[in-house]
């Protein structure tokens, strides 16, 4: 069957109450982590939410091969739209073979509001090849590489990575209508640069990585994916291998200290001296409304301005309840013994222990004192962004400021929100759902001028 037609057929089951249909046509690994009992009772607190069912459509449908050691990993990802009495949802429904391999209920966005693709694009001076980071591995994940046509036939590139933020992301770092790493590797391409991006681990494992949750740590879920994307990149032909630059979003900035020790600690590894990844050099980093304050402070920042903005008894206790995890996390040491609903996200104890002591800027100044100037930072941040604050730009900034190097830059773009879409007023969740926003062109423009002065 089509894969659009057995997503519709997967919707139409439920609302049959037809859950044990559906579960027997879901894969081994699925099958472990939803029973048709908690089928039934996610779609039934669906109506309950949204009312009486009432259609479905499909929005889109999007396929992605893995070829590596494992056999028939060909992935078609269908996007439907779920219309019910007082609202509608969307679900995210991805089949391997005639098998459902996940299934995802999200908010849904107006219709009228969908991507669309920058002023600065130009697709005849872009080409791209869909690529694969991790081959062979258990954890292969689909991607692209993008570049300028070639003008000679020998022609390479510095090459931008992008690391995704929190959350199960796709290459184009997805939400609602907006795209912003799409909208970066159009303009960057746009500027002479190659960027690769890829599918996040949490998003095309979801599954599988609920089966073993309690070990989920940032090493898994974003380090050592990054760490592969530079060894792919270190043997393609248009990457100019002596020019590799990192950016990292929201989580992914936060992170970027760590990652780039574990980088070089990976590339120390390696015996071969001619090893193409252990040759490979990053030159550059760019914290892109970079976190730089412990995650549970900044988690339960980011829920009292969201709940802040429609006061309510109900949203009182949220906060009461979040406040006693943030404090379980404050106190967690490896014989504590809490549940799940008891931390911060539903993340597990491992997850926030490894993140314990964890400073990310003493991290960066211990790394640009070793690296005297030879690596340099571009941290921009955007004055409407309420997940990454000026709180965190000016703690970025007091490490920029101890190192005389003119080629570690700070860039604050007041009207900016945290996808770098230029907005008015203060900023609300809604607004990344329900408005599409590109990311400016001034902070193309920033990266790509800071790009050519750092290049060797």
């Amino acid at each position: 069957m089509d894969p659009k037609e057995s997503a519709l057929t997967v919707i139409e089951n439920l609302n049959n109450a037809k859950y044990a249909t559906v579960w027997i046509k879901m894969t081994q690994e699925v099958k472990k982590n939803l029973s048709p009992e908690k089928l039934e009772q996610i779609w039934k607190s669906i109506v309950t939410q949204c009312g009486e069912y009432q259609s479905s459509e499909v929005i889109s449908h999007d396929e992605k091969k893995l070829n590596g050691k494992e056999q028939n990993l060909v992935f078609n990802i269908v996007l439907c739209k779920i219309i019910f009495k007082n609202k509608s949802m969307q679900a995210r429904i991805s089949f391997n073979g005639n098998k459902i391999a996940g299934l995802f209920f999200t908010d849904d966005f107006p219709v009228g509001a969908q991507y669309k693709l920058p002023e600065y694009v130009n697709r005849q001076t872009l080409a791209a090849e869909k690529i694969i980071i991790g081959k062979g591995s258990e954890w292969q994940l689909p991607g692209e590489i993008a570049y300028p046509k070639l003008k000679t036939e020998n022609q390479k590139y510095p090459t931008v990575i992008l690391v995704h933020g929190s959350g199960a992301n796709d290459q184009d770092e997805t939400i609602g209508p907006n795209k912003p790493f799409l909208d970066l590797t159009f303009g960057l391409t746009a500027s002479g640069f190659a960027v690769i991006r890829y599918y996040k681990r949490t998003l095309m494992y979801n599954q599988k990585i609920a089966q073993t949750r309690e070990d989920l740590t940032v090493q898994e879920e974003v380090i050592d994916d990054l760490i592969n994307a530079i060894k792919f990149a270190s043997t393609h032909k248009v990457v100019d291998t002596n020019n590799i630059i990192i950016l990292g979003h929201s989580l992914g900035g936060y992170l970027l200290p760590r990652i780039y020790n574990n980088i070089i600690k990976a590339q120390e590894d390696v015996e071969e001296n001619e090893d193409p990844f252990k040759l490979a050099k990053i030159r550059g980093l760019v914290l892109f409304a970079a976190t730089a304050r412990p995650l549970e402070d900044l988690v339960l920042e980011q829920f009292q301005y969201i709940l802040g903005l429609k006061p309510s008894s109900k949203n009182d206790l949220i906060l009461e309840n979040l406040k006693k995890q943030v404090e379980n996390v404050k106190n967690l040491d490896e014989n504590s013994e809490l549940k799940f609903s008891e931390l911060p996200l539903s993340l597990p104890k491992k997850y926030w222990l490894d993140l314990d002591k964890y400073d990310p800027c003493a991290i960066l100044e211990k790394i640009l004192e070793k690296t005297n100037n030879e690596l340099s930072v571009l941290v921009l941040q955007g004055g409407r962004d309420y997940q990454a604050t000026e709180d965190d730009f000016n703690l970025w900034k007091q490490v920029i400021s101890n190192f005389k190097n003119e080629k570690n830059i700070l860039k604050f773009y007041e009207k900016l929100s945290h996808e770098f879409g230029e907005g008015e007023g203060k900023a609300v969740p809604e607004e990344y759902l329900t408005q599409h926003k590109s990311v400016h062109i001034s902070v193309i423009q920033d990266i790509a001028e800071w790009i050519n002065s750092i290049k060797n």
